[in-house]
């Protein structure tokens, strides 16, 4: 599940003393990890969130060739790559930001609401085999497409219900959408590997995460050249879709990774990995250093907000932040192959279908142990609105409707 989520059960729902530096500084240390950990069981499990659920297909790509593991470390440097940028370039623009701040936030409505169109033009027809009719061969090609739309409306509906008459008691409403996120982008993907799981090493004709596979004679006849154009488009795009998202109000790491996508393109799995790991550093990682950053707008990403709710930020902290972040980012760097491997050896014992009921499980006691039966509806309710890109293999990342419509509605009113 998101990092968020699950920081604002452990800070908000238990009673700690956040006078001291001790408790942000824990938020942060927490959150980073999770950044570096979390793309294990979205590229592995299908387990994703709303900002790593674009990495499912390009990771699938090399899971399929057997280098999933190769694919984990790809994030896991774009991630250390992110937190290189944003010790050079935060510093650069962060006397820029309180004048970017007053000239967009008159701006900000159709900013969102463009967003929305371009999620709802995002979604293209599927080539139809040519032994199908002509009604078949429409219905084949614009299922992605029709189920898209559906998933970006019916996600956005049930943001604005969940925005302005949520079901959930006044005690928890600070985690209005979690159970909504978790339904839309974690399970179903999980309830797809419980379905139909990947099955141990050794069972034929299936692919399996760890096995290894000997490189084409085209990629070893591939010059250095190419992979260093590669690893600079990946930094140029991820910096620079990160840096959109982390300095414009209003927009979500959500938004920052499908303008990765876009830029980066999906021909290159390895291209879009990094760049998307280095895209979520910038994003959470300058979420959570503007605020410290005397002269700069507060509010930020989702991380910024929910730190703001039980720790005001002091200016002189910034360099205390900033060795959190750093140290977090490496330690959970250095433990990444030993997390990616673990759960790969549980895989080749048992199979995808044993790790992903076990998530199944973790998520249902999180959301009723939290949010009670209210926020078990709202999961069943949104997780049945994710099942339809999976479904129809249109894009996950429309469920996002959730979050960009109701808040594209309050900015218009």
């Amino acid at each position: 599940m998101s990092g968020p989520d699950w920081l604002a059960a452990l800070f908000l729902l238990t009673q700690t003393d956040t006078s001291l530096f001790l408790m942000p500084a824990l938020f942060a240390g927490l959150l980073t990890a999770w950044l570096i950990i979390s793309p294990i069981p979205a590229i592995l499990l299908s387990a994703t969130d709303e900002q790593s659920c674009l990495m499912t297909a390009p990771g699938q790509t090399l899971v399929r060739e057997g280098q999933g593991l190769e694919a984990i470390k790809l994030v896991g440097a774009g991630s250390m790559i992110g937190l290189l940028m944003l010790a050079l370039l935060l510093p650069l623009a962060a006397p820029f930001l309180t004048t970017l701040h007053r000239t967009l936030a008159p701006h900000l409505n159709w900013i969102l609401w463009s967003a929305v169109l371009f999620l709802a033009l995002g979604e293209r027809p599927r080539s139809a085999p040519t032994a199908l009719s002509n009604w078949n061969r429409i219905t084949y090609t614009m299922a992605p497409v029709l189920a898209g739309l559906a998933t970006l409306l019916l996600s956005g509906l049930l943001g604005l219900i969940l925005f302005h008459r949520s079901p959930l008691p006044l005690t928890v409403s600070f985690m209005n959408f979690i159970p909504a996120i978790i339904g839309l982008f974690s399970a179903p993907g999980l309830l797809m590997h419980v379905c139909a799981p990947i099955c141990p090493r050794g069972s034929a004709g299936t692919p399996h995460p760890t096995k290894t596979q000997e490189m084409t004679q085209d990629a070893a006849r591939r010059p250095c050249r190419v992979v260093l154009g590669e690893f600079f488009h990946a930094t140029a795009c991820g910096t620079l879709s990160g840096m959109i998202t982390a300095l414009i109000p209003a927009l979500t790491g959500s938004v920052g990774a499908l303008l990765t996508q876009h830029l980066v393109g999906t021909r290159n799995p390895r291209t879009q990995l990094v760049a998307q790991g280095i895209t979520r550093m910038l994003y959470y990682g300058a979420g959570l250093l503007l605020l410290f950053l005397p002269g700069t707008p507060r509010i930020r990403s989702s991380s910024a907000a929910l730190l703001r709710t039980f720790y005001e930020p002091i200016p002189a902290q910034v360099w205390l932040m900033a060795t959190v972040i750093t140290f977090s980012a490496i330690s959970a760097w250095l433990i990444l192959p030993v997390c990616a491997k673990g759960l790969m050896q549980m895989i080749e014992r048992h199979g995808t279908r044993l790790p992903s009921v076990l998530a199944l499980s973790g998520i249902l006691v999180f959301v009723v142990v939290t949010t009670s039966l209210p926020g078990l509806l709202i999961l069943l309710t949104a997780t049945g609105i994710g099942m339809l890109p999976v479904l129809f293999q249109a894009r996950p990342i429309q469920g996002i409707g959730l979050v960009l419509i109701p808040l594209a509605y309050a900015l218009t009113q």
